[in-house]
């Protein structure tokens, strides 16, 4: 079994080190196509009531993601990309 570290994951989606996780989501989209839409909501209930909030969607491969879930195909992505050149990825991938 292969794994790739954090750091590995994010050079090779955006070949920087320090890249965060909304750098890597935004690249995948760019990588893989897809885009990214932002829309300002009105918080209704709760402490933030009257204040707004953002929602962040993810448009890609046909579904929409929500910011929180599409992190994890992000991270899949990325994993996939960090590993491409292992042997065990280039005989099954």
């Amino acid at each position: 079994m292969s794994s790739a570290p954090p750091d590995a994951v994010k050079k090779a989606v955006t070949g920087r080190k320090d890249a965060s996780k909304d750098d890597i989501m935004d690249r995948v989209i760019e990588i893989y196509g897809g885009r990214k839409t932002v829309k300002t909501i009105p918080v209704i209930r709760g402490k933030r009531a009257g204040k707004e909030s953002e929602r962040v969607d993810y448009h890609f491969l046909g579904d929409v993601w929500p910011k929180g879930s599409f992190e994890h195909v992000a991270d899949s992505c990325g994993a996939y990309l960090a590993l491409q050149d292992n042997n065990l990825v280039r005989m099954f991938g």
